[in-house]
């Protein structure tokens, strides 16, 4: 899990929040703010990934503010997804995402 930030503004978003299904190589591309906080990260989150494939058991995201809040620790605590952090400067740990990103933003 990751976001693109800094993207023009489009329909009043300025952000992608990123969500890969390692297993299934499926993407979930969810339009957000750059000022999204944590909460707003779990509802979307709720929203664009639980809908279609219901409560997961593991998450990797990089150490995004939004990822590192007591809000996103009780959202996925809550859910017990247990919430693994990739590791500073070693992007790779969530390489699949981060391919992602790089395809989204050659794209765009």
């Amino acid at each position: 899990m990751d976001f693109i930030e800094g993207l023009p503004t489009s329909n009043g978003y300025n952000s992608i929040l990123i969500i890969v299904d390692h297993l299934m190589k499926l993407a979930v591309l969810a339009p957000t703010y750059k000022t999204a906080t944590s909460q707003d990260t779990a509802e979307l989150f709720r929203a664009q990934v639980m809908k279609h494939f219901g409560a997961l058991d593991h998450i990797i995201s990089d150490r995004g503010w939004q990822f590192i809040s007591a809000t996103w620790k009780k959202f996925t605590e809550a859910l017990l997804i247990k919430h693994s952090l990739s590791t500073a400067y070693h992007p790779q740990t969530d390489g699949q995402t981060e391919r992602v990103n790089q395809v989204v933003e050659q794209y765009l």
